[in-house]
């Protein structure tokens, strides 16, 4: 039995991010974030860097799009842990158009890459429609396409379509 503790034993992190809204009808961010994390006893060092920007913008009183992308870089000062760490990237676009004050509907696109010690592929839309029949009542419907590619073990490769129905309330 290996009497070394698993859990890492130092943890800091360190993040910003800025937000403004440049028009009554739009928003953006930036953020950046660092974190180092250590168990002493093994002699294991993780460091990870992650990046992310975005924005939303209101078109007219019935249109919203939004945009995010962000990346991750995993790096490790230990040769044994180098091969085993992906670095990742993702992109969402989307958007939610009010066809009255009840009814909206939204589609977003997300698309995730990674590499290094995993190369993979992974592109998602959806498009979704909402009823408001309540006070505090939705029913949604929905539908989403998600086609998986792993490139370092392509049997794990998939394509799903899913249709999903719900509603939500408040009690």
């Amino acid at each position: 039995m290996d009497p070394e503790p698993l859990a890492f034993d130092l943890d800091r992190t360190a993040e910003i991010r800025v937000e403004g809204s440049p028009t009554d009808y739009s928003g953006v961010y930036l953020g950046n974030r660092a974190r180092f994390r250590k168990n002493t006893r093994r002699n294991v060092e993780l460091q990870t860097d992650s990046a992310s920007i975005g924005g939303w913008v209101q078109v007219g009183e019935r249109v919203n799009l939004n945009a995010d992308y962000g990346l991750q870089h995993v790096d490790s000062r230990n040769f044994i842990l180098q091969g085993a760490l992906a670095d990742s990237w993702v992109t969402t676009v989307g958007g939610t158009v009010t066809l009255s004050p009840r009814l909206w509907a939204e589609a977003t696109y997300s698309n995730y890459r990674a590499s290094r010690a995993q190369d993979i592929h992974q592109n998602a839309w959806g498009v979704g429609l909402h009823r408001r029949v309540g006070r505090d009542v939705t029913w949604d419907l929905g539908f989403r396409r998600d086609v998986f590619d792993d490139f370092t073990s392509p049997a794990l490769g998939y394509s799903a379509d899913v249709i999903t129905v719900g509603g939500s309330g408040r009690f």
